[in-house]
Order: structure tokens, then C-alpha cells, then sequence
């Protein structure tokens, strides 16, 4: 993993029960990663709102990324805790913007959630990003599943 000790001690925790040990190592891609295979990466979002602010605010960081994974073979899979389907999700970040008088609004509003659905979308079509989705308390088993799942 690379992220920041105790960011995801719910997660290391899960990994710690299922009997896997986590190995603190900064990877090419993503926070997870098996040790003897790199082909597969995870990297984990903590809900919508780390995913609009990967794709609006650290956009060219994150599509760089996306690129790079891509380019040296590696599937990069985003895997977002989150107790709702994009569709579903509102940001609230857009709502308080919409609350607004117009003439206080900003030109670019907050990104909605069709816009993020589609700009997911290219991610996928472009680089092969997979993006998946999980709760918070099956966050661990999703992330041994993804690991060693078969791939083509």
C-alpha cells in the first residue's frame, strides 16, 4: 500500500482478519497490490467526493495515471466505498452551488453526477480503468477478490 498510515485501518484490518499481511511499499499504481504479481492494481476511494476530486481538481494527475498503468500492462482497478450507485449520489458540493442566487453562482459549476458517470466512462473506454464499487465493511474481501480473481 502506499496510502498515509491509518487511512485505511479499517481496511489493513480486514486484510489483518483474512489473514493477509500488508506490506507498506510505495507502487507504481494504486494502494494495493499482490507481491508477486503486478498486473493487477487497486486503488481505493474513500466515496464520490475523492472521485469528483479526481476528476475535476487532480484530473490530469489522475488521467496520467490512468495512462501510465495502461502503457505498462498493469489493470488498474478503482474500487469506491460507497453505499450508492453514482447515479444515485448527489454532490453536495453542487447542491450548494445551486442554492445560489445566479448572479453569485461560479461560470463552472461542481461536477454532477452525470458528468461523472460519463468522465468515469472515458477513463474505462481510454486507459481500461475498471471501476468497482463496495461498502465500507466488505472494502478488504473485495480487494482479495480483485487480486486474485482470473484475468484473461
Amino acid at each position: 500500500t502506499r496510502n498515509k498510515i491509518g487511512k485505511h485501518a479499517n481496511i489493513n484490518a480486514q486484510l489483518s482478519d483474512m489473514g493477509f499481511r500488508v506490506l507498506r511499499s510505495k507502487l507504481p499504481f494504486g494502494d494495493y497490490a499482490m507481491l508477486n504479481s503486478l498486473a493487477v492494481c487497486v486503488d481505493t476511494k474513500q466515496g464520490w467526493q475523492e472521485v469528483a476530486s479526481n476528476l475535476c481538481a487532480q484530473h490530469g494527475r489522475f488521467r496520467t495515471e490512468c495512462m501510465d498503468a495502461k502503457d505498462n500492462g498493469i489493470q488498474l482497478v478503482i474500487l469506491v466505498e460507497s453505499g450508492c450507485a453514482v447515479r444515485d449520489w448527489q454532490n453536495p458540493r453542487y447542491q450548494k452551488w445551486l442554492k445560489k442566487p445566479a448572479e453569485r453562482r461560479t461560470k463552472n459549476p461542481p461536477i454532477t453526477n452525470e458528468r461523472m458517470e460519463k468522465s468515469m466512462a472515458t477513463m474505462a473506454e481510454r486507459y481500461g480503468v475498471e471501476w468497482r464499487f463496495t461498502t465500507k465493511a466488505r472494502c478488504g474481501a473485495e480487494i482479495v477478490r480483485i487480486l486474485t480473481e482470473e484475468r484473461p
